[in-house]
């Protein structure tokens, strides 16, 4: 039994570290001990430990092959989003944030959209849900919204392209992700999903910045199209809004397009 437990840790297709080859060695040896003294308490509390151990290699060994299998997938991806829409995904966040106070709140939505084949994709519809926390610095769906919100696209057939939300602060480089911005794509990623993040920020008077991430930039590119759009990094865009002012204090004072629904 123990040369099929360290077998099959073997094939378990990860290059393991040198902390837990010795946690298996050394559970090895106790175990070997334990039958050569009969003490069958002992060796069925090793074979026990050396059991969870090979699982929880086998659970991480499937979580980094699924992930690599995400990135295959969805390497080259190309995502369409019109200049419109990003407009009223903006207009939408401020909405969603404005607290009649100095700072505006942290806001989110998903984004259903289109797949025109292997690697291209549209971005196409907000898809609201409900925050479970939602402060200046920080905001959670709760977890019936997002279950909620994703089953309508899978029941419907439509793929989750994308998810954006707002950042405090103004100017291009409030929109860099923040350590759990990057967790949540990477949870994402390991799932399967083709879908980048996008995080936008306030600018000057009619401005705004938006940025799209995923765990590997390379992986993907965005089209913008429409006018009123400027890239000024890779994949970071600078957004002239059509017509509205954009209040600091009170989100947008302006009514929300079509992102009022799925």
């Amino acid at each position: 039994m123990l040369s099929s437990l360290l077998s099959a840790f073997a094939g378990s297709g990860r290059g393991e570290s040198a902390e837990v080859v010795m946690q298996v060695l050394v559970g090895s040896r106790t175990l070997n001990a334990a039958i050569a003294e009969n003490d069958m308490p002992k060796s069925m509390k090793a074979l026990d430990q050396l059991q969870r151990l090979l699982r929880r290699v086998r659970t991480e060994g499937r979580r980094e092959a699924n992930k690599a299998e995400g990135c295959k997938r969805n390497s080259g991806s190309r995502f369409l989003v019109d200049a419109l829409f990003l407009e009223e995904s903006f207009r939408f966040l401020c909405a969603r944030g404005a607290t009649g106070g100095a700072t505006p709140l942290e806001a989110f939505h998903f984004v259903g959209g289109l797949q025109l084949d292997a690697h291209t994709f549209v971005f196409g519809r907000i898809v609201p849900v409900a925050f479970g926390e939602q402060t200046v610095t920080r905001v959670r769906v709760s977890d019936a919204s997002n279950i909620t919100a994703l089953a309508r696209l899978d029941i419907a057939g439509i793929p989750l392209v994308g998810h954006i939300h707002s950042h405090p602060g103004q100017g291009p480089g409030a929109t860099t992700p923040s350590i759990t911005d990057r967790r949540f794509q990477e949870r994402l990623e390991a799932g399967g999903h083709v879908a980048v993040g996008a995080i936008f920020a306030r600018g000057g008077a009619g401005e705004a910045f938006v940025r799209f991430f995923a765990m590997d930039p390379s992986r993907f590119r965005i089209e913008i199209h429409g006018n009123n759009v400027q890239e000024i990094d890779q994949n970071v865009f600078r957004l002239r809004l059509a017509d509205g002012h954009i209040s600091s204090r009170n989100g947008c004072q302006i009514s929300i397009g079509r992102g009022g629904g799925v």
